[in-house]
């Protein structure tokens, strides 16, 4: 499980690194809905982890609706040579990890690297944040 504590402000796209869980959950959450609410957050990253794009995904209430949110974003970054990495967030009120969560981790991160950009992080926010990748004892990416 993860701790957050958040940062004094929000990293500004396209200047300020997104370096750290801490950095990537500030922007999430600012992008979260107010109300409680299946959604998936994702952030896009240049090559240098700047923020480029925010992008929410309403009614994602399934837990492999990540891979399609991989695949979405794979399609969106082929042949762009600033695509750097994302950060993806499903936000599951009053849930949290589901089984499976790790082998969706591990598609997802799959999709990704075939498409040239890498996934740095996918969060589980829920009754509390959760990083799946942690499951399987993958190191972070930051």
């Amino acid at each position: 499980m993860f701790q957050f504590t958040p940062p004094r402000r929000v990293p500004a796209a396209g200047i300020d690194r997104i370096a750290s869980p801490y950095a990537a959950l500030a922007v999430v959450i600012s992008a979260m809905s107010p109300h409680e609410r299946f959604e998936t957050i994702i952030v896009t990253l240049d090559r240098e982890r700047r923020g480029r794009t925010i992008l929410v995904v309403t009614g994602t209430a399934e837990a492999d609706a990540l891979l399609g949110i991989a695949d979405m974003i794979a399609e969106l970054a082929i042949g762009d040579p600033d695509a750097g990495g994302v950060v993806i967030a499903s936000v599951r009120p009053g849930g949290g990890i589901e089984t499976g969560d790790f082998e969706r981790w591990e598609e997802a991160d799959e999709i990704c690297a075939d498409a040239g950009f890498d996934l740095v992080e996918w969060f589980v926010l829920g009754a509390s944040i959760h990083c799946p990748r942690e499951l399987g004892e993958v190191g972070p990416r930051w």
